[in-house]
């Protein structure tokens, strides 16, 4: 699986209420981290894909890179990270569909390394003590048509999307060799969180 062609779903639809400022939009020294992110996609995915409302903010940011970037918006509006996923999974042209947010800075090569060399049916996950973990995973395109239905009755949350299909699962003693792997799940939902990843940055990111 390692060599197989995939597409990175990246998810900047979320209201921000939380941070006070557009989370698509954070930067430090003049460097955007949505830039970082996308950087990081790039040398990883053949294809990536922003669901996001702010295509003019996107529009020509990335024409020097190689990869396949589209900027989509949600096709079911105002549903959260639901609808970016199963977008995402419409206008994928691969099979095998990685996760991420634009509030995840803490991307980890060998973590993704580990994702690609991972056999699965349907969703790649890690569990903690409590519950799937939905970003930083892997996902078939086939999965739009159960995400469609599960949102048609309701369903809102991805964690319970991935109870309902019963994901391959990631256990903790897989990747205990992988540096500081717990950071990856982390978002920065609150101004604190910002600061504390530029703090760990030293010098910001790049």
């Amino acid at each position: 699986m390692g060599n197989k062609k995939m597409t990175a779903l990246l998810l900047c639809g979320g209201k921000s209420t939380r941070m006070g400022v557009d989370k698509q939009k954070l930067s430090y020294n003049g460097v955007y981290l949505i830039d970082t992110i996308i950087e990081n996609l790039a040398k990883n995915f053949d294809q990536i894909i922003i669901l996001s409302n702010e295509k003019n903010f996107f529009e020509n940011r990335y024409k020097n890179y190689k990869n396949d970037i589209l900027i989509k918006e949600d096709i079911i509006k105002n549903i959260g990270p639901c609808a970016g996923l199963y977008s995402g999974l419409i206008y994928a042209k691969n099979e095998d569909n990685f996760l991420i947010a634009c509030d995840m800075p803490y991307f980890n090569q060998a973590y993704i390394d580990f994702l690609k060399e991972k056999s699965y049916e349907k969703i790649l996950a890690y569990k903690n003590e409590k519950y799937f973990e939905p970003f930083f995973a892997l996902y078939k395109k086939e999965l739009a048509k159960d995400l469609e239905k599960y949102i048609k009755k309701g369903g809102r949350s991805l964690n319970g999307f991935l109870r309902e299909i019963s994901p391959t699962v990631i256990k903790k003693e897989e990747i205990k060799d992988i540096k500081n792997v717990e950071k990856i799940f982390r978002n920065l939902n609150y101004p604190k969180d910002w600061k504390k990843f530029i703090e760990e940055s030293k010098n910001g990111f790049s």
